[in-house]
């Protein structure tokens, strides 16, 4: 068994397959690498706003490859997380309550945001004052949707990972190879810059004053490390952003 990365290249394995479901072609592209168990099946969301179909449908197409997976014999993990340790980058219009309804501004604490515009999402007090954070909210709100459709989800804040320094050895061994970690997102990047933007790849280097991380703690290791910005669905590690 192993969890060496596939070189198969995930867009063309519908195209490969006869099956007539997309999850059936997908849990056979994940038994020919013999992967050890339990499969991990794993989505995610920022979670800011409003739930809407798109977060649902994350879910549910973990839901379905699990299945198929699980039909076969195999034991596996569903595992959703909640990228709560993304910034407020803007107050959103619209939020709603525990129940699932939609709500304007003027109905809660939007000043629980405005104050906080750039800080993590569990940073924030939440605006119904329900919940542990305007991240925790969001969060429990995508959970009782599950519950709803009886969908079994793990799902897994990132705040509390990165307390707990579940990412400190893996973020080590990026920060080590940096230079290959940036190889590899732009390989597995490049089809969706291509269809956001058909010039090319606004590209940051380790150079740019503006644009790198000087981490504390990290003597040794290479500081500075390129990711990619261009039509604004990359990222850009700023000064500062730890």
């Amino acid at each position: 068994m192993t969890n060496q990365p596939s070189t198969v290249d995930p867009y063309d394995v519908l195209d490969r397959s006869d099956r007539e479901f997309w999850a059936d072609a997908v849990a056979d592209a994940i038994e020919a690498r013999d992967p050890e168990e339990p499969i991990v099946i794993k989505g995610g969301v920022s979670p800011s706003g409003t739930p809407h179909i798109g977060h649902t449908n994350e879910i549910l197409r973990g839901y379905f490859l699990a299945h198929a997976l699980r039909d076969r014999g195999h034991e596996v993990r569903q595992v959703f997380t909640s990228d709560d340790r993304d910034r407020l980058r803007k107050i959103p219009r619209r939020l709603a309550d525990l129940g699932g309804n939609i709500v304007g501004l003027g109905e809660v604490d939007a000043g629980a945001l405005g104050r906080n515009l750039g800080k993590p999402y569990t940073d924030i007090p939440d605006p119904f004052g329900c919940c542990d954070s305007y991240g925790d909210h969001f969060t429990e709100l995508l959970r009782r949707s599950v519950d709803r459709l009886g969908i079994d989800v793990e799902f897994v804040s990132n705040t509390r990972l990165y307390e707990g320094g579940e990412f400190e050895e893996v973020t080590r061994h990026v920060l080590e190879h940096a230079g290959d970690a940036g190889r590899v997102h732009q390989q597995v990047r490049v089809d969706v810059l291509r269809e956001c933007r058909s010039d090319g790849v606004g590209r940051v280097t380790g150079d740019s004053p503006a644009h790198h991380g000087d981490i504390p703690g990290t003597d040794g290791l290479q500081r500075s490390f390129v990711l990619f910005d261009g039509c604004g669905c990359g990222s850009v590690v700023e000064r500062g952003d730890q």
